[in-house]
C-alpha cells in the first residue's frame, strides 16, 4: 500500500517541484529533507531556550541567601506570609 500526501495548494506544489528539479532529488525526498532540516532546527531552538533558562536558574540561586538555597518555593512562601499579619508577610 502506498502512502500519500495530498498538497492542495499549487504554488507549494510548483516551488517544491522547482527545487526538487534544482537539487536533482525527488519530491518526497525534498519534503523528507525540508521536514528533517525543520525538526532539527526546531529542536535546537527548544535546546537553547532550555539551556538559557537554566542558566537563569542558576543566577537566581547564586544570588539567592545561603538559608533559603535548600528551600522549595513554598517554603520561602510559607516562611515569608503569616496569616497573622494584616498584609500578611511575616515580620
Amino acid at each position: 500500500m502506498a502512502s500519500q500526501l495530498n498538497i492542495k495548494d499549487d504554488a507549494t506544489v510548483r516551488e517544491v517541484r522547482e527545487y526538487a528539479a534544482q537539487t536533482g532529488r525527488t519530491v518526497t525526498a525534498t519534503i523528507r529533507e525540508a521536514v528533517r532540516n525543520d525538526r532539527s532546527r526546531r529542536e535546537e531552538e527548544i535546546a537553547e531556550r532550555i539551556r538559557r533558562a537554566n542558566e537563569l536558574i542558576d543566577e537566581v540561586r547564586r544570588n539567592m541567601p545561603p538559608e533559603t538555597r535548600a528551600m522549595t518555593s513554598w517554603e520561602i512562601m510559607e516562611s515569608i506570609y503569616d496569616d497573622n499579619e494584616p498584609d500578611g508577610f511575616a515580620r
